[in-house]
């Protein structure tokens, strides 16, 4: 599988990102059960085309998109191997612009601005 040489501006693991934004999902707890909870590899979403019906087919398939680095980025920041092929180890810790730890991340996703 491909993987992002860096995060793009709009991953939703960077600190910077916009607020409950998560690509594809609708829903932030529902991105997180996939992709946090459960480890499954989340694809780049500026390299995906979801229009296509079997995006995710293509996705595992190697078909289609990229790994999305910022995934795996948090995942060596808080020390976490993956318990799925597909989502990189060979990644530098970076806790200045990506998030540690799954409480920062749904809160800032979560978080209504006033």
């Amino acid at each position: 599988m491909k993987v992002c040489d860096k995060p793009c501006s709009n991953c939703p693991f960077r600190r910077d990102s916009m607020r409950g934004y998560m690509g594809n999902y609708d829903d932030v707890k529902h991105f997180h059960d996939v992709h946090i909870q459960a480890d499954e590899p989340n694809p780049c979403h500026m390299t995906m085309d979801y229009s296509q019906t079997d995006w995710n087919e293509k996705f595992q398939a190697g078909e289609m998109g990229k790994q999305c680095v910022g995934q795996a980025i948090f995942y060596k920041n808080q020390c976490k191997s993956p318990r799925r092929p597909g989502i990189p180890t060979d990644v530098e810790a970076d806790t200045k612009n990506i998030f540690q730890w799954t409480p920062e991340f749904m809160e800032h996703h979560t978080r209504k601005e006033i």
